[in-house]
């Protein structure tokens, strides 16, 4: 005789959670138990705010290489020697300009990217991103409308100069001068790094066990920006000058910061982060205090972290900043070296896919090692041994363009990963800042071996450099996962 259990009735509650379980997999639920539905609509306009605002950050860091051959004809005077030979006949005297001063723009701008950080941490972690979203969006702005103006250009009047063209015109030429592109490209690199903290810091408070996923969802747009601001740049430049060119430029650039803005909603909850009967003394103390925590550097594991991001982040500029002109000196056309940029760019787009993986599948740490080891050994085979075929040329794209935006999009999640406390501002922007100082040794040393860019060999040393300095990378990322979780086959 068998027993017969009976049919337990499910209540309301039961039967709507037993739907919602079939409606959304675990995966896809939030482990913040006090975040809303990740799916309202504030943390999907956050979500589009970061992505605008990464845009403006990483779409402008990743066009770098197709700026450097700009600023060079603006500095040499290439640019103006070209329009008035062709206009009227006359050669003016051009400039000799160095790949080493060149290099300077590109390098402290990539330093205030990292660095600048560091002033928004704590702010960040007291009072949220809003405040410093519009400053750092403003500051933007400003600045790169400045940088728009500091081009060569020429005039003609009747007040009497070398370059004659008839008895009662003569040819004034504005020359660009290096410091006025230092200055402005570097106080928009502090905008780049105040904007890029905040981003990351936005997403980091919607989501948990997500954070890969959605990091890798709003650096989508830099990978977008490196496609379509090269593009933009050689087309405007080539017809309009540099002058407007840029201040097109300026305008994409206003766009992106006034969109994150007012799309930005970080979650933070004010009243848990209340300070009440705080002088502007007390404020000021806890800032000084609180803002560079070099105290975290005394954890191992903290600085071993922080060179594995230096040599991701210095790492990937420098190729980018002198992939262009290596092309060029190879004796490709600057239209083929500005689609290898692009194509680079577009399989970026594929990179940005391995957040997914990494949250539902192989985990943060894994993918890092993974996608810097690949970025190393393809530049070394590519580059020095098929730089001079088109087919190694896009074959490295390919490979080297989904690598970098991998494990690029995975390093804040993987200062998540082994510090989930309520510091991340303050630990971010301290790991930026060490960045930020690797950078002018790493930038100046390359710019030393490629020299005057007339030597094919000293490229060659280059590109080991470099490849060099992203299997260093990689191998603290690797020593981090050992270090946590042994050689156990398991996701971290």
């Amino acid at each position: 005789m068998t027993n017969k259990t009976p049919k337990k009735e499910l209540n309301m509650e039961e039967k709507d959670s037993l739907e919602l379980s079939f409606e959304e997999s675990d995966f896809l639920k939030n482990e913040h138990p006090g975040d809303v539905n990740p799916y309202h609509i504030k943390p999907i306009l956050n979500t589009l705010g970061c992505f605008f605002g990464l845009t403006l950050v990483f779409g402008v860091l990743n066009a770098s290489g197709a700026l450097e051959p700009l600023l060079h004809s603006e500095l040499s005077l290439e640019r103006v020697h070209k329009e008035i030979y062709e206009n009227y006949k006359i050669d003016i005297e051009m400039k000799e300009i160095s790949t080493v001063n060149i290099s300077w723009i590109f390098s402290l701008n990539l330093f205030f990217l990292l660095g600048a950080g560091i002033l928004g941490g704590c702010k960040i972690d007291r009072s949220g991103t809003k405040q410093l979203t519009l400053f750092g969006g403003i500051l933007a702005i400003v600045s790169f409308f400045g940088f728009s103006q500091c081009g060569s250009s020429y005039a003609i009047n009747g007040k009497m100069s070398a370059y004659k063209i008839s008895e009662a015109k003569y040819i004034h030429i504005k020359e660009a001068k290096l410091v006025h592109f230092i200055i402005t490209y570097g106080i928009f690199g502090i905008s780049q790094g105040l904007l890029m903290t905040c981003c990351f810091s936005s997403v980091s408070k919607w989501y948990s066990r997500l954070i890969a996923t959605y990091s890798a969802i709003v650096s989508f747009g830099g990978s977008l920006g490196g496609i379509l601001f090269p593009i933009m740049i050689r087309t405007t430049y080539s017809s309009l000058g540099f002058e407007k060119s840029m201040l097109i430029y300026s305008g994409i650039i206003t766009f992106l910061g006034a969109s994150c803005y007012f799309l930005m909603n970080d979650n933070f909850d004010k009243e848990d982060h209340k300070h009440e009967k705080e002088g502007f003394m007390d404020i000021l103390r806890v800032y000084m205090r609180e803002t560079i925590n070099l105290k975290y550097f005394l954890d191992h594991r903290f600085l071993i972290i922080s060179v594995g991001l230096s040599c991701a982040e210095v790492g990937t500029s420098i190729i980018a900043t002198y992939l262009t002109s290596y092309c060029i000196k190879k004796g490709y056309t600057q239209k083929e070296s500005y689609n290898f940029i692009t194509v680079m760019n577009c399989f970026g787009i594929v990179g940005r896919s391995y957040g997914f993986l990494a949250d539902r599948y192989i985990g943060s740490f894994q993918m890092i090692i993974i996608c810097m080891t690949a970025a190393s050994f393809s530049t070394f085979v590519f580059l020095m041994a098929l730089g001079k075929h088109h087919y190694g040329m896009y074959l490295y794209c390919v490979i080297y363009g989904s690598s970098i935006s991998g494990f690029l999009s995975l390093c804040p999640t993987a200062l998540k990963k082994m510090w989930p406390g309520n510091d991340f501002g303050k630990r971010f922007s301290t790991m930026y800042l060490f960045a930020a100082v690797s950078t002018f040794p790493i930038i100046e040393v390359g710019g030393l071996i490629i020299g005057d860019q007339k030597s094919s060999m000293r490229y060659q040393y280059f590109w080991l450099f470099s490849s060099f300095i992203l299997l260093v990378g990689s191998l603290s990322y690797g020593y981090l996962r050992i270090k946590a979780k042994g050689f156990k086959m398991e996701k971290y």
